[in-house]
């Protein structure tokens, strides 16, 4: 498996790898990417560490998509976008000699520059795949978070799930952007009403079903198209019970290898005030759950009652805004799982500051009760 962490220097943000072995660093494709000029890749250099090789890939102020689109769906401008920028890019390897195989395409890693929108791809030279980073993956991806209110970018999606399927990497050649052009139409009016079902809510959101074609656009989804999604979605539930890409890259999250996940505080934990609750017949006490944003001085910036929260400096991006030129736009998260409470850097430009230590990218640090935290120059105190 890719072994990746996040580092930060003085002046840029890094995703690192490791390499399985020493690599030749004179052939073809490492003298091709060191030199940078193959618009669309991320920058990278090579560097030995105590006889480890590692290639460090520049990601300064840039986002990847998977917490891009963490809060929001895939839109079909956004498509287009990607799918310009993927045959441009593979113009410009063809131009260089370069192989399209060596492209890693987890949504973990391919970044988007959140001024020009422009796309960044991680090339590993001479990478053979072990089951992660092939493209079905950001058609998993893809599945998981398009605007199913657009028919048209559905179909496309389906489509090119089946498409790859069936003839693989060939079909990103050429056809996957003959299959594009639908995008090019205007979105139809009409709304993509979500089926029941007992899975979670993005699966029930692509279990949808409407009435057959009237004079107002509204479509039928086929037999065929409702088949897919299911077996879409029993093939995703395998994975998830056999511990697929995600699920591995989540747990990496617990251990000494990939992102960085530090469960220790300054602190000790601060009690929660208790509230007085009056019952009949008994006497107990609730706990009031919330947690809040807090300046030093005391002033509310906001409460913490969603599983995550995005902090940031761009309303549309951000559900904490934070009006400072030092906040990146998407700057850090407050995530909460089984309980709870983490802070989590999100590549931001000035560093996140946890009790005084500055994390690295994507880092995540437990939270409790008082810690003080720095998004840039803003200091801000968790209750």
């Amino acid at each position: 498996m890719l072994q990746t962490e996040y580092l930060r220097s003085l002046h840029s943000n890094y995703e690192r790898i490791l390499l399985n072995q020493k690599p030749e660093e004179k052939k073809y494709q490492y003298c091709i990417l060191m030199r940078g000029e193959v618009k669309g890749l991320l920058a990278c250099n090579l560097r030995y560490i105590n006889g480890a090789a590692y290639l460090y890939y520049d990601i300064s102020g840039k986002q990847n998509l998977d917490r891009l689109f963490a809060k929001k769906k895939i839109k079909r401008e956004w498509m287009r976008d990607f799918l310009w920028e993927l045959k441009h890019l593979g113009m410009e390897m063809n131009e260089f000699l370069l192989d399209e195989k060596s492209i890693f395409w987890d949504p973990e890693h391919i970044f988007q520059d959140p001024d020009d929108n422009g796309l960044y791809f991680l090339y590993i030279p001479y990478y053979e795949y072990e089951g992660e980073g092939r493209f079905d993956h950001l058609l998993d991806f893809w599945i998981e978070h398009i605007d199913y209110e657009d028919e048209g970018l559905v179909e496309f999606v389906y489509k090119a799930y089946e498409e790859y399927e069936q003839h693989g990497d060939l079909y990103l050649q050429e056809r996957i952007f003959t299959d594009a052009k639908c995008l090019e139409e205007p979105e139809a009016d009409g709304k993509v009403e979500a089926e029941t079902s007992v899975l979670n809510t993005e699966e029930r959101r692509m279990l949808q079903e409407v009435e057959q074609v009237d004079d107002q656009g509204r479509w039928k989804v086929q037999e065929e198209k409702r088949g897919f999604l299911r077996r879409y979605m029993e093939k995703r539930k395998d994975r998830v019970n056999n511990g697929d890409y995600k699920r591995t890259l989540e747990l990496t999250m617990e251990s000494d290898e990939g992102y960085v996940v530090a469960e220790s505080s300054l602190y000790e934990d601060i009690p929660q005030e208790p509230v007085e609750v009056e019952t009949e017949g008994t006497d107990c006490v609730a706990f009031d759950t919330p947690h809040r944003i807090l300046t030093k001085e005391g002033k509310l910036l906001g409460n913490v009652d969603q599983d995550q929260l995005i902090i940031g400096r761009h309303s549309d991006e951000a559900d904490l805004v934070l009006e400072d030129a030092s906040v990146s736009r998407m700057h850090a998260g407050i995530i909460r799982e089984n309980g709870i409470s983490y802070l989590e850097d999100l590549n931001s430009q000035n560093g996140t500051f946890h009790n005084g230590v500055r994390m690295q990218p994507y880092e995540r640090r437990r939270l409790d009760e008082g810690d003080e935290i720095h998004c840039g120059k803003v200091e801000f105190i968790y209750r």
